[in-house]
């Protein structure tokens, strides 16, 4: 939480003027908040998209991956 505390702080001064928050609430709602130009943001998402493919293919077992994608077969 340190971490994020951080970039909010640098968002606030100025220093990271492009930026994507993405977020869900504990009964599902997401908010999405995008500002700064346009292909950088796009590059954000984009890149987003790959850290969590990545985190859930090498975090959950594969019986897990099963549930959360439901039985494909």
């Amino acid at each position: 939480m340190r971490d994020l505390e951080k970039y909010f702080e640098e968002i606030k001064s100025g220093k990271i003027k492009d930026y994507v928050v993405l977020g869900m609430s504990e009964d599902g709602e997401t908010t999405i908040y995008i500002n700064g130009r346009s292909p950088v943001c796009d590059g954000l998402i984009r890149e987003a998209q790959i850290k969590a493919t990545n985190h859930f293919e090498n975090n959950l077992s594969k019986n897990e991956l099963r549930k959360f994608l439901g039985d494909l077969s």
